[in-house]
């Protein structure tokens, strides 16, 4: 079997799909990755096929730049990610390029992440079956709403009419976000969970002894404001904790700042490998991080800064995982409240438990492979 991937230019949309894209390898499947083409090395240093489709990172970030009005509120730049960036800018140019290498690859399946919206189009126009991918907390309807009416016009360019938003749910959603992190909100029927990787089989104890290992992580892009990190890791070592931050890549330790004794600084390391030392996580609130953290039973505190980090914040919170601090004026009081009460870890290991209990990837693939073709 043959399938394509397709993702936005940005690791955080698409590396939660290489789960399963090494699930679909696993039984001898060809699997090809379409991207940005400035990910497309990255992917194939780590041995996936790649091809270049859509615009660049460079090119995204310009476009933003350009059109996204100044001091949106949270719900607001949510809605211009998916009512403008992901539909009018970035889908056009990537539908060329993703017909194109359809057209080369012959694929038999398309699974594509939910900020992508040109493969629900290229597969009704190659008759082929399509996967949603999520990648965190699903959007609000609302939110999916301005993403359909975004999309009509291309549609309507290949003399077809937008489907019910925008076909993205028509055969399969994968979703990866437990129960508890999920908004109330009815979800599509042909949702699939699954774990959003590889999870530990059992609660794991906070390793070494003495004072807790706190970690600091901003992921793979909000960790450019190295003047922010350094901050936050100041702050949280004010407390008798001892202090992890990753200064993410290509950010050297010098960028963050003078920092105290009970800090160090590396610049990546995988989450899996830090996870298990880890008494809390201090983070953007990534989907990506905070879903690592809660696969390991790790509470959080959580300063959004863009993006769906401030929905992930608020699920967070409201989930009894963790706490939310705006900036780091109150970041040391939220950090001493998740290490000293208990109910916090409690709450982030029953969530660890929920996401042990969601279907592997392996098993999702079984499903997937069933899938009927698209009507053309």
């Amino acid at each position: 079997m043959r399938v394509l991937f397709a993702g936005l230019p940005n690791q955080g949309h698409l590396l939660p799909m290489l789960y399963l894209a090494n699930a679909f390898r696993a039984r001898g499947d060809q699997v090809t990755v379409a991207t940005g083409p400035d990910l497309c090395s990255y992917l194939q240093d780590q041995g996936y096929p790649a091809a270049a489709a859509g615009p660049s990172a460079q090119q995204q970030r310009e476009f933003v730049r350009l059109h996204r009005p100044p001091h949106l509120s949270p719900y607001e730049g949510m809605a211009f990610a998916w009512g403008e960036l992901f539909p009018r800018f970035h889908a056009p140019l990537m539908l060329s390029d993703l017909l194109a290498t359809i057209d080369r690859l012959k694929p038999d399946l398309l699974v594509h992440e939910s900020g992508e919206f040109a493969t629900p189009l290229a597969g009704r126009l190659r008759g082929l079956p399509w996967v949603q991918h999520s990648y965190g907390v699903m959007r609000p309807v609302e939110i999916q709403k301005l993403a359909s009416q975004a999309m009509h016009a291309l549609w309507q360019e290949h003399g077809l009419s937008v489907p019910t938003r925008a076909g993205m749910f028509d055969h399969a959603y994968v979703d990866v976000c437990p129960p508890s992190l999920q908004l109330d909100q009815p979800g599509p029927p042909t949702r699939m969970p699954m774990r959003p990787g590889d999870v530990p089989a059992q609660g794991l104890p906070m390793g070494g002894s003495g004072q807790p290992l706190v970690l600091v992580t901003f992921g793979t892009v909000f960790h450019r404001d190295a003047r922010l990190v350094g901050e936050v890791s100041r702050t949280v070592a004010r407390l008798p904790v001892a202090v992890l931050v990753t200064s993410g890549p290509g950010v050297a330790a010098e960028a963050l700042g003078p920092q105290p004794q009970n800090v160090r600084v590396i610049e990546y390391a995988p989450l899996a490998e830090l996870l298990p030392r880890t008494a809390v996580v201090v983070c953007h609130g990534g989907s990506g991080t905070v879903l690592a953290a809660l696969a390991h039973g790790r509470p959080l505190v959580v300063l959004p800064q863009g993006a769906d980090q401030f929905l992930n914040a608020a699920q967070v919170l409201a989930s009894g995982s963790g706490l939310t601090s705006d900036g780091t004026d109150g970041l040391e009081q939220c950090l001493a409240e998740v290490l000293d009460n208990p109910a916090y870890r409690s709450r982030a290991e029953q969530i660890r438990v929920e996401i042990a209990a969601m279907p592997t990837a392996a098993e999702v693939v079984d499903v997937l492979r069933t899938l009927p073709s698209a009507d053309r």
